[in-house]
């Protein structure tokens, strides 16, 4: 069974155990921060969100990851959210959750390079670098807009991307690397978007 092969098998068994989890008993306070912040439970069913109960460690040899520079996956405690695309599950992310609230989104290591992309033919990109919030706004604007999630580790398949075929690219607030490359080579069409990512006011 080759790597890739090796991981998909493991990722897509954590993902259906986490997303009986969210569905089952002594979740109502996952689906409840989900609801606040705008997720309807249709959206939440149909990209398959999950719940993972508690911090788990995993072998990175045992999802077939080599030469990983951690001997070990870290799947935290918090709200499993997957990119399948042409139905493969390339990606997983961990929205860290607790008893303090939402904490920071991160990628599962072993997950696919290629950036998460939902195509809707316009002439608009909305680029973030958070998959809970990229999630989001697909939801509320994935009919009207293109829309990229990108991390740190992928800025360099933005190339591969047509960004010359956008008038407007609004860009939500990000900590990495997204903001300053997408401001060297479009800055002209860039929007910065300041406003509260979760507001249920309109932002565009």
């Amino acid at each position: 069974m080759s790597y890739c092969e090796q991981w998909i098998k493991k990722a897509k068994a954590f993902l259906i155990r986490t997303e009986h989890q969210l569905w089952g008993k002594h979740s109502e306070d996952v689906l409840a921060e989900l609801f606040v912040l705008g997720f309807k439970n249709s959206f939440i069913k149909e990209n398959m969100f999950g719940w993972n109960k508690k911090l788990t460690l995993r072998t990175c040899e045992s999802w077939g990851i080599k030469n990983a520079e951690s001997e070990f996956i870290t799947l935290e405690e918090g709200i499993v959210i997957p990119y399948i695309k042409n139905k493969s599950l390339l990606k997983l992310f961990i929205a860290g959750f607790d008893e303090k609230g939402l904490g920071e989104t991160k990628k599962i290591d072993g997950s696919s390079l290629e950036p998460v992309f939902w195509h809707s033919d316009s002439k608009n990109l909305i680029a973030c670098d958070n998959m809970l919030l990229s999630c989001y706004l697909s939801q509320e604007y994935g009919n009207d807009f293109d829309i990229i999630n990108i991390c740190d580790d992928e800025i360099k398949y933005l190339k591969d991307i047509k960004l010359s075929i956008y008038e407007k690219i609004f860009v939500f607030k990000s900590n990495g690397l997204l903001f300053d490359y997408l401001n060297n080579f479009c800055k002209e069409r860039i929007i910065f978007v300041k406003d509260n990512p979760f507001d249920k006011k309109p932002v565009f």
